[in-house]
């Protein structure tokens, strides 16, 4: 077997502790597929529609947001108080999905408010809230 002119520069137990750093980070990766094996929380993210205090929005709605680096999965929650408290939806989608359609007769004619928490092992990030109305 032919030995790589590099590997002569570190030594056995440098090796062996970079091969167990790098089998212990898995993945990582832009929004899911082993963002909770890098050691680190998922990055700001942002909301993306609908706009803030827009009126009108269908009873149906598709909220988007910009992916979070490092989350492996986004939770959303839709409720009529900004404390989030009783949310009318409560649900959680994979990332790297963005988007999420709200099931019909969930909303009526109200004011809600509405965020998005990227989630993995080693923490969240919280991107909202904003507001709308159907």
């Amino acid at each position: 077997m032919k030995r790589s002119r590099m590997l002569g520069y570190f030594t056995a137990s440098a090796l062996a502790l970079l091969a167990v750093m790098l089998t212990s980070c898995g993945g990582g990766g832009y929004g899911g597929g082993g963002g909770g094996g890098t050691g680190l929380a998922p990055a700001a993210f942002t909301l993306s529609s609908p706009a803030d205090t827009a009126t009108g929005v269908t009873t149906t709605p598709v909220l988007t947001w910009t992916g979070s680096l490092y989350a492996t999965d986004y939770r959303v929650q839709i409720d009529t108080v900004n404390a989030f408290t009783s949310p009318v939806v409560n649900a959680v989608v994979p990332a790297p999905t963005m988007t999420f359609t709200v099931p019909a007769s969930t909303l009526t004619s109200t004011l809600y408010f509405w965020r998005v928490i990227a989630e993995n092992a080693h923490g969240q990030a919280v991107a909202g809230p904003r507001s709308f109305t159907p």
